[in-house]
């Protein structure tokens, strides 16, 4: 599957389980009461667990894995709470995972530069202002 489809993918599976949450909130489901809603809700979040747990085969970016493993541990334990116990099982992925971009995929060195100097500067202020502080404080005391 290319890169472009299972961001395709996560990104349907982010909207999905905002969605299902957002139902499970509404609906109000008391864990010890076995209704049909709570029948179909438990359905429908198998369904949507079991396209979860096919993503993890799929993914590569390091940021859509951690978004699947909290996303699983999440309705693990939401589903414990309701009295619907569920085993969420995340595979390995398929292909090796790939590290976040790094900064420099965003700035161009000059602009990495200009911030670098930036903090140096603010931080050289600071210490100065300290050291003042120190100086004045002990020569106020003699």
């Amino acid at each position: 599957m290319p890169n472009t489809d299972v961001k395709s993918t996560v990104s349907r599976l982010r909207d999905w389980d905002s969605a299902l949450y957002k139902e499970v909130i509404d609906l109000s489901i008391p864990a010890t009461q076995d209704s049909k809603e709570k029948i179909v809700f438990a359905h429908d979040v198998d369904f949507f667990l079991n396209k979860l747990s096919d993503a993890s085969l799929e993914v590569t970016d390091i940021d859509d894995r951690s978004w699947l493993t909290d996303t699983a541990a999440k309705w693990q334990k939401l589903l414990s709470a309701l009295n619907i116990p569920r085993s969420v099982e995340l595979h390995d992925p398929k292909r090796p995972l790939q590290p976040p971009p790094s900064p420099s995929d965003y700035f161009a060195d000059e602009k990495i530069t200009e911030i670098i100097k930036r903090r140096a500067d603010a931080l050289s202020r600071e210490r100065l202002s300290e050291r003042v502080k120190v100086l004045t404080g002990y020569l106020n005391d003699r």
